[in-house]
């Protein structure tokens, strides 16, 4: 799943996450955890609290087999640039495409969600200038498979490679050919790929 959503005073939060299994019942946690994400990110703003509202409530409500990994962000513009507040919870690590062609992996620690009481979840906070891409994804991203082996964030390096400049929407489309033409056409797992650029 992903989202993105006004939360008052100029901020936004972005979300993705990915839930464990499929059928309906991984389609009922994953309407239960972006209803959640959207609740908590109006009342507590901070993403490694929105994310722990979320965990509380995935354990409350699932089995013990049933969990999510997701990451939140709260966006902020200010002179000229946007502060990016961020929480990682058992997620691939987002990466910033810079407007200079080079990247910044997040490599958040959180614990997935619904697994234990008491997820350690922190923040990272970073500045994104005009030109930045702020870019979220799914597993299914790196790790579809080919002749090669998985994508991986080398695959997906590479991909970005060059992609400075360029509009979010054009970014998404490259990793998603990327990933079809890794693997047979048709990719293994969801996916589900978020970008956010920043314009000036």
């Amino acid at each position: 799943f992903y989202d993105a959503f006004d939360i008052g005073g100029g901020e936004w939060t972005v979300a993705l996450g990915d839930v464990c299994g499929k059928g309906p019942d991984a389609a009922a946690l994953m309407g239960m955890v972006r209803h959640t994400i959207r609740a908590a990110a109006i009342r507590e703003r901070a993403p490694a609290r929105v994310l722990a509202t979320v965990n509380a409530a995935v354990g409350r409500q699932t089995s013990e087999d049933q969990f999510c990994t997701a990451v939140a962000a709260r966006l902020r513009p200010h002179e000229g640039q946007v502060i990016v507040w961020i929480c990682v919870a058992g997620h691939p690590p987002p990466v910033v495409l810079r407007g200079d062609g080079s990247l910044h992996w997040i490599r958040g620690a959180g614990a997935l969600l619904g697994v234990f009481d008491d997820a350690q979840l922190a923040e990272d906070e970073l500045r994104l200038t005009p030109g930045d891409t702020l870019i979220l994804y799914t597993d299914g991203v790196t790790e579809e498979r080919g002749a090669q082996g998985a994508l991986g964030e080398d695959g997906l390096t590479a991909v970005l490679e060059g992609a400075a400049g360029a509009a979010a929407s054009e970014i998404v489309d490259r990793i998603e050919r990327a990933v079809l033409a890794h693997g047979s056409g048709k990719p293994r797992d969801d996916i589900a790929i978020l970008a956010v650029r920043a314009t000036g």
